[in-house]
């Protein structure tokens, strides 16, 4: 029995498929949320990472249950909060989150390229997680 590879459909969309005005619009209204977000960020007198960081730890566990994690957002702040040692599911949400962090600063001096995966990816496998041993330098 031969499998047929999957073909995705051509660009742009059919109107049937997407409704091009709609997500037209919709984009215009998350990009002014956006701004509006940058500007309340701006203008607060919070550094922004505090505002940022919850949304960015809850990305880091949403991402890695999608690999099997078994970890709350509580779980993970708790475990950073208190700079105990995590176990390996809070541990690979920590990772990402780092790597997250780091990939951003590395931004500023790197362009996105596999050097800066790699330097990603070397977090995200760092501190014994799952998937450690088979990382290469």
């Amino acid at each position: 029995m031969r499998l047929k590879p999957f073909v995705p459909l051509m660009s742009p969309l059919k109107e049937e498929i997407v409704n091009q005005i709609q997500f037209i619009r919709e984009l215009i209204e998350a990009n002014k949320s956006i701004v509006e977000y940058q500007t309340m960020l701006k203008n607060s007198k919070l550094h922004p990472q505090f505002l940022l960081r919850p949304v960015m730890l809850k990305e880091a566990v949403q991402s890695t249950k999608i690999e099997g994690t078994q970890v709350t957002l509580d779980e993970v702040m708790e475990a950073e909060a208190q700079n105990k040692k995590a176990n390996k599911d809070t541990q690979e949400a920590l990772n990402y989150y780092k790597a997250l962090m780091d990939g951003m600063d590395a931004l500023k001096s790197y362009p996105i390229s596999t050097r800066l995966f790699k330097l990603m990816h070397k977090i995200l496998l760092s501190n014994n997680v799952r998937g450690s041993n088979r990382w290469e330098t």
